[in-house]
């Protein structure tokens, strides 16, 4: 359809696309320049306030470590406010690293079970850990050695003050509280699942 001299000239298309419709206007083109560009700019809106909300709320935490504390390699962690009262005996929960060197660095994020809360009587020995006389596990000869200490510098008994956590691994060389003690509650990142 072309207008020449104030007269629209239709061709032959046009008059059989005019009867199909029924004379009916032809449709608007959905994807004009304006339109592709609202929709990208409004994707792209969206996926920018989706991850910076996701990334406030919430991380994976990735292990790849040939000796680990805990099962797995992929754990999902909710970044939450957490206070010592909310923690569950059992549950595994993340903190931030503080004070180990030269074996981890301050501020890593390290995930592990919540094993005594206040209160919880803690001995630590020759022959292990035990929590309210309920033995945990063995100490390891090999984590003692790369931590540098000794039986000796472990063996201690003591109560979970209140605003603190004993957290430990599963696994047989974990580098956890047995050997360092509890972690203080603002250490704590949030309550931590195990993906795979």
């Amino acid at each position: 359809m072309k207008v020449v001299d104030g007269i629209t000239q239709l061709s032959w298309w046009d008059v059989v696309a005019n009867f199909i419709r029924g004379g009916k206007p032809p449709p608007a083109k959905r994807w004009t320049p304006t339109f592709v560009l609202n929709l990208v700019s409004g994707t792209a809106l969206v996926m920018i306030v989706s991850i910076q909300w996701c990334t406030a709320n919430y991380a994976i935490g990735l292990t790849f470590h040939d000796v680990k504390c805990m099962p797995g390699t992929v754990y999902w962690i909710a970044k939450e406010p957490l206070e010592i009262e909310d923690l569950q005996r059992g549950n595994i929960y993340s903190y931030r690293a503080e004070h180990l060197m030269p074996l981890v660095p301050d501020g890593q994020l390290m995930g592990k079970v919540a094993a005594a809360l206040p209160g919880d009587r803690v001995d630590v020995d020759a022959n292990g850990i035990r929590i309210n006389g309920s033995k945990w596990g063995d100490l390891n000869a090999i984590v003692l050695q790369k931590s540098g200490l000794s039986v000796k510098d472990v063996t201690r008994s003591f109560v979970i003050a209140k605003a603190e956590v004993l957290m430990l691994g599963t696994l047989e060389r974990s580098y956890d509280g047995r050997y360092w003690g509890p972690v203080k509650s603002k250490q704590l990142v949030g309550r931590t699942w195990r993906l795979w």
